[in-house]
């Protein structure tokens, strides 16, 4: 869907790997999520001066403002760990959502990397 609401009515999940964006239950590896999740407290913001703290819970029912603001740490592993999906479902033969599918989202990791 193009909307949370939408999403969720289609059955979609909220993945944080991706950059807290809905995918489809055959896209959404909660193995790797919750590994990404752990690696330490991270902050999820509303703005870019890192004011106005975003829980995940909040994410999560709400899909959370357009954009939300991560430190470049979280940015780093995002990118690691969207490879690791990438990987991870090329291996197992499952759906890859189209936002770590994408070759210009490849190149644009590859960049901050």
């Amino acid at each position: 869907g193009d909307t949370p609401t939408e999403a969720r009515a289609n059955g979609c999940v909220l993945d944080f790997i991706p950059g807290a964006c809905r995918v489809p239950p055959a896209c959404y590896d909660a193995e790797l999520e919750e590994e990404f999740l752990g690696l330490q407290q991270w902050q999820w913001f509303a703005d870019n001066e890192s004011q106005h703290e975003l829980t995940s819970e909040y994410i999560k029912e709400t899909g959370g403002p357009s954009p939300i603001y991560v430190s470049m740490e979280y940015h780093r592993q995002h990118c690691a760990y969207t490879w690791k999906k990438f990987h991870r479902a090329v291996l197992r033969h499952v759906l890859i959502d189209s936002h770590i599918g994408g070759y210009e989202h490849t190149i644009h990791c590859s960049n901050a990397l």
